[in-house]
């Protein structure tokens, strides 16, 4: 009996000890758990904090952003107006009769302002870099027509130094090429631009070569080499990083902003290119630009159809022009001349729809966008007309506005045909035999226009006036002209104040009317940004800004084309 009291009284001490062993288990678990959740809670807390800080220290990092791009862009606009001025008076002071000493002070001034005018775009082409502004547009293009075009805008800086300019390549290189000649010719530019600043004597070579990988598809190099100080083995490894030049000297003697060539390979890397420096100091330098291109069609390579003889029409007609743009009245009746035909030209549908009336035509032109009653309204009134003749009449629509459907709505409208702007004159001819002898509906789309890369500006100025002469003679392609560099002032300056004053309507219509008067030069990135513009895009007051600098190019281009002293200046 005892030895069972006595296992009895050992068992229950032995579970006391254990149910006590499973509570401090227990208890530190439950304090383990606590301590866990406790840590988990802190570190989520932390974690919550530094993530909201990250959110803050972004947005904040983005607002500061955009209020650069904003700032440089309005800082362009700012600082491009007043130089603007400044080298327009140097240059006036330039043509007037001073002393020896006098005109060295004006050559300076002009020489100081153009060399800023340079850094301020170096630093905007920079930006626009940084904001992934890279877009690559690859067209058909000439390969030796690039290279002459590109040596032509270095020739002048050449020849005032005293130093050869030498192309080297070859009769039976390939020719047509695909690619984004744009940003080829900016890098050749820049590269030609740099080996000419730093050789004082000897020469500067632009040497082509290209080797077939393919049917249609071949390594092309451009070599860039000069005689001038070459590049320290040092200074080569950080050669194309921004704002770096060799030494402070650098900047002091030949200045500039040390972006031209980081820009150059910001450029060649987006093209998938390789850029390349060979160099031996007080020898000269090797810069070589290395690319894969495919063969482009040369039937497709100015992007335009050839233009067809304007012949005289076999019926002369009775246009009523209907264009709010007298550049474009101008070009219209011009072309319309030439066919043989009799014009006049009115700048809104009330007047239009008021000779009607009273007077006779055979054909109207009519301009879409119109103020007040906009083309596609009065083209309804004209079919709503009690007067058949005038119901009946033939009108053919005018607008850069081309995607399908807005076609579809000028011929809902009532048009009896469209042709797109920029108007070419051979499509406007066959729009006029079509709808003479009946036909409707048929659409005369416009020429693609080429690009107009920033170093191709005055070289698109000229064939546009080339083009011109033959239509309207010397003299009249030359009142066009100088009236576009007149009409894109007022225009930019509309743009601007009605941007001040928030209107968006007026400010539409502006950029519209704006589209239509470049694109008669075939400016065509002045059309996209104004397209941009037209359409209401979120950063109009960056874009107006930028369209402001390009105004300017564009005026100191159309000067250039047309034979005045140069306005040396660089289009944004």
């Amino acid at each position: 009996m005892e030895a069972a009291t006595e296992s009895f009284r050992l068992q229950a001490i032995a579970k006391r000890a254990l149910e006590a062993q499973r509570d401090a288990t227990e208890r530190e678990l439950l304090d383990h758990r606590t301590n866990t959740e406790r840590r988990v809670a802190e570190q989520t807390e932390q974690l919550q904090l530094e993530a909201a800080a990250l959110r803050e220290a972004r947005d904040k990092a983005e607002d500061a952003d955009r209020a650069k791009s904003e700032f440089l862009a309005m800082m362009s606009h700012e600082i491009r107006t007043p130089l603007n001025g400044m080298l327009g008076l140097m240059h006036a002071l330039s043509e007037d009769p001073l002393s020896s000493r006098q005109a060295e002070r004006a050559k300076a001034a002009r020489a100081s302002g153009q060399n800023l005018l340079q850094i301020l775009n170096d630093i905007l082409d920079y930006s626009k870099m940084q904001h992934g502004g890279l877009e690559l547009v690859a067209l058909p293009f000439s390969l030796h027509t690039l290279a002459r075009d590109v040596l032509a805008l270095i020739r002048p800086g050449a020849e005032a130094k005293g130093l050869r300019l030498l192309l080297d390549c070859p009769d039976d290189l390939v020719d047509v090429l695909q690619g984004d000649v744009a940003k080829l010719r900016q890098i050749l530019f820049n590269l030609l631009s740099n080996a000419l600043k730093f050789t004082d004597r000897g020469e500067v070579v632009l040497r082509l070569r290209a080797t077939a990988l393919g049917p249609a598809l071949h390594r092309v190099t451009f070599e860039i080499s000069d005689t001038g100080r070459g590049v320290s083995e040092a200074a080569k490894a950080r050669i194309f990083e921004a704002f770096e030049q060799e030494d402070t000297t650098t900047s002091a003697r030949y200045g500039g902003t040390g972006l031209g060539l980081a820009i150059s390979k910001r450029f060649a890397d987006a093209l998938g290119a390789s850029l390349t420096l060979e160099s031996t100091k007080g020898v000269g330098s090797v810069f070589a630009l290395t690319l894969d291109l495919a063969e482009g069609e040369a039937a497709a390579l100015a992007g335009v159809e050839d233009a067809e003889p304007m012949a005289p029409a076999a019926v002369p007609l009775s246009v009523l022009v209907v264009e709010d743009n007298d550049i474009n009245q101008m070009v219209a009746q011009g072309y319309l001349e030439r066919m043989g035909h009799g014009c006049l030209c009115v700048s809104d549908a009330e007047t239009a729809l008021e000779l009607l009336a009273r007077q006779d035509f055979d054909v109207v032109l009519m301009d879409v966008k119109l103020p007040g009653i906009d083309g596609l309204e009065a083209t309804r009134r004209i079919r709503a007309s009690s007067d058949p003749g005038i119901a009946a009449l033939p009108v053919i629509g005018l607008s850069a506005h081309v995607m399908e459907d807005q076609i579809a709505g000028h011929l809902d409208a009532g048009m009896s045909g469209f042709v797109a702007k920029p108007v070419a004159p051979e499509r406007l001819a066959r729009a006029l035999e079509a709808v003479s002898r009946g036909a409707r509906g048929q659409v005369f789309p416009s020429p693609r226009m080429p690009v107009s890369a920033a170093h191709a500006r005055v070289a698109v100025m000229r064939l546009a006036l080339a083009r011109d002469r033959a239509d309207f003679g010397a003299e009249g392609s030359e009142r066009i002209a100088r009236l576009f560099v007149d009409r894109i002032e007022q225009e930019q300056w509309a743009l601007e104040a009605a941007l001040e004053a928030g209107q968006a309507e007026a400010l539409r219509d502006v950029a519209h009317r704006m589209k239509g008067t470049v694109g008669n030069y075939d400016q065509a990135d002045a059309r996209a940004l104004l397209e941009r513009i037209e359409t209401g895009a979120e950063d109009t007051a960056a874009l107006v800004a930028q369209m402001a600098g390009i105004t300017e190019a564009m005026q100191a281009a159309m000067q250039e084309a047309l034979g005045a002293p140069p306005v040396t200046r660089r289009a944004v």
